[in-house]
């Protein structure tokens, strides 16, 4: 039956293990108005740098300084790459940026099978690239399960508490019954030579009850804060379909200036 499904649904699903996230992250971490920015669009394991072939996003939009909505799906391309002898699919795509402030990048994945856990993901995954000055990164969500930043989501540097909120209309409606859980992984872009014990590769806390999760990053680098939701129905080319919904944030913390 899962082979079938697969096929069916080859354009638009994947089957992977668990234990993936979905990866959106800039090329670089400072910009000058009129820069264009690269951003990439991958999955896997983020610390072990153990990617799988990504699907194009379903969805890419970005909110400008100034407010406005603008879709950026068309320009995410596929691309390759090969890390440590592997190689691997993703997505890039780029935009100009015309103000100077906050742009928030928000993405949508296409369902994904997850063999172990026996059951789709669907992400909704969201960064925000800084253009000089502090406009607009505390802009109301726009999706439907979105990661709010409470504190300023850049200048950021190890030890430093960064602070999210689950939207509330997520709340309501995906909230799950034993309470928010979210775990937070750094984005390693070669795979460390050693890797530590689990606890340590990634993070586990649990929200307050009004969503609000805090995390204080131990050291610097891209750090994606996720938390999933209870599962929803959708339908795909007339068939329904079961998804559990999860939500991340990808933020960047500095490293600490030379005394």
């Amino acid at each position: 039956m899962r082979r079938i499904l697969s096929i069916f649904f080859i354009l638009f699903l994947a089957t992977y293990s668990s234990a993936h996230y979905h990866i959106l992250i800039p090329e670089k971490t400072t910009y000058q108005k009129d820069d264009t920015v690269v951003l990439n669009f991958k999955f896997g394991h983020p610390f072990e740098c153990e990617l799988q072939d990504a699907l194009k996003p379903e969805k890419v939009i970005i909110i400008n300084p100034k407010g406005q909505s603008i879709d950026i799906t068309d320009r995410f391309k596929l691309a390759k790459e090969k890390i440590a002898d592997k190689e691997t699919l993703y997505f890039k795509g780029d935009f100009k940026m015309e103000h100077r402030g906050d742009y928030i990048v928000i993405a949508k994945s296409q369902p994904v099978w997850m063999t172990t856990e026996k059951k789709y993901i669907q992400d909704t995954i969201k960064v925000v690239v800084h253009v000089q000055t502090q406009n607009n990164w505390d802009a109301e969500p726009r999706t439907e399960f979105e990661l709010m930043p409470l504190s300023r989501p850049y200048g950021i540097l190890p030890g430093m508490v960064a602070r999210f909120q689950i939207n509330e209309q997520a709340r309501k409606k995906l909230g799950p019954p034993n309470g928010w859980m979210f775990e937070i992984e750094k984005w390693n872009p070669v795979p460390p030579k050693n890797l530590p014990p689990d606890e340590l590769v990634t993070f586990t806390t649990k929200a307050e009850d009004s969503g609000v999760v805090t995390f204080s990053a131990p050291e610097s680098g891209w750090w994606g804060i996720t938390t999933e939701g209870k599962e929803t129905e959708i339908m795909k080319n007339s068939t329904t379909i079961v998804i559990k919904q999860r939500s991340t944030f990808w933020y960047f913390v500095n490293p600490l200036p030379n005394p």
